[in-house]
């Protein structure tokens, strides 16, 4: 089927098509010693795309995304003796995905994705007596990725490419996306579990250590070719009149970035499933961890060595379990509390060396610190780099290139510092809950969780701007350091040359704070009778006084002030309502035809709403929260929504998909076995929207124009399976 908006717009389908073909083998490589089983795979995925964009017409199209996929798997195992036992397998999957269209984009601005991943695990298994046994366990995982785009892949020059134009609420020309990494992870890891029965009941102990060493390669040309951004016009760019004309230029300089992650961690942990008695299992756990981020602290006055990054070592962490079965055997009670700390995300990391005061490679805006005043009021830009539109000839980047020399350290217009208080963030967990069998077949659960994120990182600004009044086009004044002394202790007072930059100076602070509640339900009938169902339903509630996403700002700081009291709400991934229906049955008398299906209903997601032209605070962002209300978009698939205020105080709309799967199962030789089958996705073809634009001034504000990337129209498949 065509999507909705493909529809709607009356666009041509696109075609569509899945293959999915493969085969495995396996057998003895010396009689009852040592075996090999390989697997290879190819999926061909020829995904239809719908590109609209209300604002602009004339670019609605639809287009093949097209995802080709090896996947291989080899694996080698051996029995050395009675007690010891040792396997080899590696895992490679090569996924080439071409003509993505993410987010609100023409085809001109499409990306190209090219993504290899592989892994190679040994393991070692040892029996020491009836109650022992030990597991050696050496890895080594990759990830070669690059996002880019065709332009950057035909020549790997982004700097070759047409500039970015980045409308108000869609991106076309080129995608200004050209980056690539790759991950290496090593692991070397050891359990030891040992069964002690007979003291005070019986316990099942778990022993192990795990060192890992990880580092990222990164290469960024993202932004070489420049943008254009129009935050006030959908264009298009009209010579005559000053309003279509950009308001800002944004462009990497002087060249490439790259950089090196490094992460070495050890952690330990011991664990004793102690079963006190027939009735009453009590799990007692401790796990420690401690990571070393290789992060120079290249140029940053708040550390006296650069090697003497941040080394957090106060991480234990307690996990507690229990299971109590009543008297009369057919209720459960559960419950649990557990401590569980975050890992640095690389991330971080790469922010810190890649934004230092001095730099080979950073993106520099024009003008600096606000947009260009002159298209919102219908005059000509004051920036000479926009005067002329949005066109960057020889001379022009002949310029830029003279202010920016290539292949020169440069003194950056802002910076990324590290704190040397950053600890690792930390979770705690606390759950309760109930399973009752109801007859032979069928149980009832019920679960609360509460989950409190703690520590969580923030990005904190060290030389935050004021506008004189609250228009956007007040300029963003820089303000002194003497106003910053609050800001994890102290941080600007002892470095006043946070004054001196011109762009933003920020570092990180454990002030993010998240709390979770979920009560969880499941009724549930085991395989009898040809027939086995689920049904599963989750209430919760996220909310904190940061997103949740990343490493997130404070949109609400004013000067020293985060304002985190006025940043609490929902977090990004708050979704209130969680049903699914889960099933299989076989169809008697049939001789094999089986149905099974999958059901999904969830409440929407949080989305602010705000208004663009004006800034209350005078802080700089544009992204101030609107007030309580009822608000309605206007034009084609416009909603109203009721809005709490505050970040996130508004809800998206929900999302529903039932799929199905029919097949039959032809039982051929001994052995051996041929399936047939056929799957509808999306039975009732719902169209699933992603959430729409919350900035009141925005042709699409309120406008449903962009689906889900969790659903897809109607879509039928079918297949065979034959197994020997």
């Amino acid at each position: 089927e065509r999507d909705y908006f493909a529809a709607v717009n009356d666009l041509p389908k696109p075609e569509t098509a899945q293959q999915q073909f493969g085969g495995t083998i396996g057998g003895p490589i010396v009689r009852d010693r040592a075996h090999f089983f390989f697997s290879v795979e190819r999926v061909r995925i020829d995904e239809g795309i719908t590109v609209n964009i209300p604002a602009r017409p004339e670019f609605n199209t639809t287009t093949t995304e097209q995802t080709r996929v090896w996947n291989t798997v080899a694996r080698v195992d051996n029995q050395v003796n009675a007690n010891n036992t040792w396997g080899v397998r590696w895992l490679r999957e090569q996924s080439p995905q071409l003509n993505q269209v993410i987010g609100a984009v023409t085809l001109e601005a499409a990306r190209e994705e090219f993504d290899v991943d592989q892994t190679v695990v040994g393991t070692l298994h040892s029996v020491m007596g009836n109650t022992r046994l030990n597991t050696l366990r050496l890895a080594w995982t990759q990830e070669d990725v690059a996002f880019a785009n065709p332009c950057f892949n035909a020549g790997r020059n982004q700097a070759a490419c047409p500039p970015t134009l980045d409308f108000q609420t869609f991106t076309t020309q080129q995608s200004d996306v050209a980056q690539s990494r790759v991950n290496d992870a090593y692991q070397i890891e050891n359990t030891f579990s040992w069964f002690v029965p007979g003291r005070r009941g019986d316990h099942d102990l778990k022993f192990g250590v795990q060192w890992q060493n990880s580092q990222s390669v990164n290469l960024n040309q993202g932004n070489l070719n420049a943008s254009f951004a129009f935050s006030q016009s959908n264009g298009p760019f009209n010579a005559a009149d000053f309003r279509t004309y950009p308001d800002r230029l944004s462009i990497r300089v002087p060249g490439e970035s790259r950089s090196l992650n490094k992460n070495r961690s050890l952690g330990a942990f011991a664990q004793d499933k102690w079963t006190f008695s027939d009735r009453l299992t009590l799990t007692l756990g401790l796990r420690y961890d401690i990571e070393n981020v290789t992060m120079p602290e290249i140029d940053n006055p708040l550390f006296a060595n650069p090697d003497d990054w941040p080394v957090d070592t106060n991480n234990l962490a307690p996990r507690v379990g229990v299971a109590y079965n009543l008297a009369d055997d057919r209720t459960l009670l559960r419950g649990g509390y557990g401590r569980f700390f975050d890992k640095t995300h690389f991330e971080l990391v790469n922010g810190v060396l890649t934004n230092t005061p001095f730099t080979t490679s950073f993106n520099r805006q024009f003008p600096l610190n606000n947009v260009d005043p002159g298209p919102i009021q219908g005059l000509q830009p004051l920036d000479p780099f926009l005067a002329n539109g949005p066109v960057l000839t020889d001379a022009t980047r002949a310029q830029i290139a003279a202010m920016f020399p290539p292949g020169t350290t440069v003194r950056n217009t802002g910076a990324t510092f590290d704190n040397p208080d950053r600890v690792l963030p930390f979770t705690d967990q606390i759950s309760i809950g109930l399973e009752r069998q109801l007859g032979a077949n069928v149980s009832l659960g019920a679960d609360y969780v509460h989950a409190f994120a703690r520590d969580q990182l923030m990005a904190v600004a060290l030389n935050p701007t004021l506008r004189a009044t609250t228009s956007v086009v007040s300029p963003n004044v820089r303000q002194g350091s003497d106003t910053l002394t609050e800001i994890t202790n102290g941080l600007a007072e002892q470095y006043p040359g946070f004054a001196e930059f011109t762009g933003n100076v920020t570092t990180f602070a454990n002030v993010g704070e998240t709390d979770y509640d979920a009560v969880m339900l499941q009724l549930e009938k085991r395989f009898t009778n040809n027939f086995q169902s689920r049904v599963s339903y989750t209430l919760s509630y996220s909310r904190g006084n940061t997103s949740g996403s990343g490493l997130p700002t404070s949109p609400v700081q004013v000067l020293s002030d985060l304002n985190l009291e006025l940043n609490e709400g929902p977090t990004n991934f708050d979704r209130r309502h969680n049903l699914v229906v889960s099933g299989m049955a076989l169809v008697p008398k049939t001789g094999g035809l089986f149905v099974s299906w999958v059901a999904r209903a969830l409440s929407g997601q949080p989305f602010t709403l705000f208004d663009s032209t004006t800034d209350p605070d005078r802080n700089g962002t544009v992204t101030d929260p609107l007030p309580a209300g009822t608000y309605t978009g206007e034009g084609t698939d416009a909603i109203s929504v009721e809005n709490d205020g505050g970040r996130n105080g508004a809800y998206g709309p929900g999302f529903f998909k039932l799929d199905l799967r029919l097949g039959y199962q032809i039982d051929a030789f001994a052995g051996q076995k041929l399936e047939l089958f056929g799957e509808i996705f999306n039975v009732t073809d719902r169209a699933n929207f992603d959430d729409p634009s919350g900035d009141l001034v925005s042709a699409n504000f309120l406008r449903l124009t962009g689906l889900s990337t969790s659903t897809n129209p109607r879509l039928l498949q079918v297949g065979a399976r034959y197994s020997f």
